[in-house]
């Protein structure tokens, strides 16, 4: 019994850290619902549901195609699937999901993030060099920044990731890691590939988190001395995170001209929506102890004319440089395209922990410590538990599953009703906030996970170059929009324009659910009520111009590809069918000199419109998930392809495809028989080839140097 004693003794201070972290982790889950965790059910809540659907996609189809980039047909008219989002999360998933059901291995990964944010912040706190207690405070500080509920779209809290920004989680929990590493490890210049691949692990998980990461080393070249050696710690450390990740990361750089820029800005109107009540009490702990520590260092620098700056200083400068350079991401964003809001958690968080090294430092002044520190959990948790109401009710909402949700009977009539493949024409739906009786209000955004069907919305507008179009067609058919794009202005409910904008995107149904929508519905003779399912009516679209490659009537418009984004949106704005399409390309293209005959636009409102001389070509069409087959009976009559267009689609037996309004393709057959597929791009392979390299010579280099220099 002695011996057991004094083995506790011995080891109080890391059982106290382990019991405490327990704690902390029971807590969450309790919270949580963590039962439901492990319930075979579709996660509803945000943007959940259309992220379980890809995983399933990348499970079921891309990896199968041994593929991690590809292109998925069912949103936005096809866009690059994790061309332009990150994968480590899916690929997490998918893992998990060979050895338990991928229902329950999405949820597991989705709550990931939560959970690894208190266990981060305590080992954070260790390699920040702060002693018993204070990593254990700042596990449990991070409660009041993980159950606040100031704001469900920044990411960081549990509301967020409940809405879908789990990605955003895990990478934010990994770059508060990273930053403590870097701090231990530069000034021995140590663990540089450690530091490296955990940067290519976050760079892979959210852009944020991987911008945080890089400009938090810019603390680090404050002070002269000894700069040389950390800035060649910093640049060694950056490219092999790079190298590691550059299967992914140079395709995603190679590429960003197809994407769709993103950046949606937030008006904060007061301190209370920037920081809730939740925080308050820690961000006075802050403010005291940072007046103190100033204070202190006045007193003796005029009683000894010399700064005497403790141990705890550099870690506190450290954190502090993170709140001053996430701040100026926020409020400029470096010409970054990316939302500065999505900063805005760390400068929520970072005080949290600064106010942790506060505390710890003041509890370890005083007598018994395991009992203070037990205090001060338990005051925490009491007080997140009096601030934080909708967290349990949300989880249970989430992942209870769509299966639950009362409207979930109607939901798969109506898929059962819609059933098909890719090749089937597309569907609309008036966007609303009804669809949460399917567990979602983006619940149709995955059509083509329950019935197969492609639709004109999704989850990942920044991956096409489709979403403007799709988002003004949004405000043509829904009486509540959504505008998530500010750059474009947008018009109110008018189907009539809107028939025209669905043949152009090959749209077969289409589903209404307002009362305004369904009057001007029933009343417009291109569409016909073919179904009612509660309180949502399914249209049948008359066409008389169906399929997704299509004959042209009129000559194309050739236009200078500079600045086609605006010019193809006022196009699709004024579009009627006795417009011709547009046909971006340089002029100067060796392979447009065939077909220099085409009208030049000069004022894109005023095109000519030349009818091509001669019978249409009959032409039949097959599409598959990255593939066109196309059989033209005319060779040389050009075809537009009503599929997003990007630099990765090639073809053969015709010339092309190049980028046309709205943003589709047009090819010149140059036979009758034509397949037009998604290919990978030379930085693809590029990327494979730099990662592979750098795996490989981390792993053959330990045969030649010990390991403990190599880490160096």
């Amino acid at each position: 019994m002695s011996k057991l004693i004094l083995l506790l003794t011995k080891h109080r201070n890391k059982i106290l850290d382990i019991t405490i972290l327990l704690f902390i982790f029971a807590y969450i889950s309790e919270a949580l619902g963590i039962h439901l965790i492990f319930t075979k059910t579709i996660p509803a809540g945000g943007d959940m549901a259309s992220h379980f659907a890809t995983a399933s996609y990348l499970k079921n189809t891309l990896l199968p195609q041994k593929q991690l980039i590809g292109w998925n047909p069912g949103n936005y008219c096809g866009f690059p699937m994790f061309q332009h989002y990150f994968p480590l999360p899916f690929i997490l998933i998918t893992g998990l999901s060979y050895i338990m059901p991928i229902e329950i291995s999405f949820k597991l990964v989705s709550v990931l993030g939560i959970f690894l944010l208190p266990l981060v912040v305590y080992f954070a706190m260790r390699l920040l060099g702060q002693k018993f207690p204070t990593p254990a405070i700042a596990a449990v500080f991070s409660l009041p920044f993980l159950f606040a509920e100031g704001n469900s779209m920044w990411g960081g809290n549990i509301l967020s990731n409940l809405a879908g920004e789990f990605a955003y989680q895990i990478s934010f929990a990994l770059s508060i890691l990273f930053m403590a590493s870097l701090f231990k490890n530069i000034f021995s210049l140590k663990n540089s590939v450690a530091n490296g691949i955990l940067l290519g692990l976050i760079g892979i998980t959210h852009g944020i988190g991987l911008v945080f990461a890089v400009t938090c080393g810019l603390f680090f070249l404050t002070w002269p001395q000894g700069i040389g050696k950390r800035i060649f710690y910093l640049v060694k450390t950056y490219c092999l995170g790079i190298g590691f990740m550059a299967f992914w990361f140079l395709p995603f750089i190679s590429e960003s001209k197809w994407s769709t820029e993103y950046t949606p800005y937030w008006h904060i109107s007061s301190f209370q929506e920037a920081f809730p009540p939740i925080l308050w009490p820690y961000l006075a702990i802050v403010a005291i102890g940072t007046l103190a520590v100033i204070m202190l260092q006045i007193f003796k620098l005029f009683s000894t004319k010399h700064l005497h700056l403790n141990n705890s200083f550099l870690p506190l400068a450290c954190l502090w440089s993170g709140i001053i350079i996430t701040t100026t991401l926020y409020m400029t964003d470096w010409g970054l395209n990316i939302s500065g809001i999505r900063f805005f958690p760390y400068i929520e968080f970072l005080p949290m922990v600064i106010a942790a090294i506060y505390t710890g430092n003041l509890t370890r002044r005083l007598h018994n410590i395991p009992l203070l520190l037990l205090i001060v959990c338990l005051a925490t948790c009491i007080w997140v538990s009096n601030h934080s109401k909708q967290v349990s009710a949300w989880s249970e909402w989430n992942y209870s599953g769509m299966e639950a949700k009362n409207g979930w009977g109607t939901f798969k009539k109506i898929n059962n009703f819609l059933k098909g493949n890719e090749s089937d024409p597309r569907i609309a739906y008036e966007h609303s906030v009804k669809y949460n009786q399917f567990g979602t209000p983006r619940a149709f955004e995955t059509l083509p996970y329950f019935s197969g069907r492609s639709t004109i919305e999704g989850l990942y507008l920044e991956s096409s170059i489709t979403s403007p179009f799709a988002l003004y067609l949004q405000s043509e058919i829904s009486l509540s929009v959504s505008h998530p794009l500010p750059q474009h202005d947008y018009t109110s409910v008018n189907l009539k324009n809107a028939i025209h904008h669905f043949r152009i995107f090959n749209v077969s149904h289409f589903i209404a659910t307002s009362k305004k929508v369904k009057r001007q519905a029933c009343s417009n003779p291109d569409l016909i009520l073919i179904a009612i399912l509660e309180d949502l009516e399914i249209y049948k679209v008359k066409s008389s111009r169906t399929g997704y490659v299509e004959p042209l009537i009129y000559q194309p418009v050739l236009t200078d590809i500079d600045n086609w984004r605006e010019i193809s949106y006022q196009w699709f704005k004024n579009y009627a069918p006795n417009k011709p399409f547009l046909l971006f390309a340089d002029k100067k293209n060796s392979s447009m000199e065939k077909f220099l005959n085409l009208p030049i636009a000069v004022c894109n409102n005023k095109t000519t419109s030349n009818i091509i001389p001669g019978e249409p070509p009959h032409v039949q069409s097959r599409l598959y998930k990255d593939r066109i087959d196309i059989h033209t009976t005319k060779p040389y009559w050009p075809l537009l392809l009503k599929i997003s267009y990007h630099s990765k689609w090639k073809c053969e037996g015709a010339v092309g495809p190049y980028l046309s309004s709205p943003s589709f393709m047009i090819i010149f057959p140059t036979q009758k028989n034509i397949t037009v597929y998604f290919s990978k791009s030379k930085f693809e392979y590029i990327g494979l080839i730099i990662t592979f390299c750098t795996i490989l010579i981390y792993l053959i280099l330990p045969i030649f140097i010990p390991f403990r220099h190599l880490l160096s």
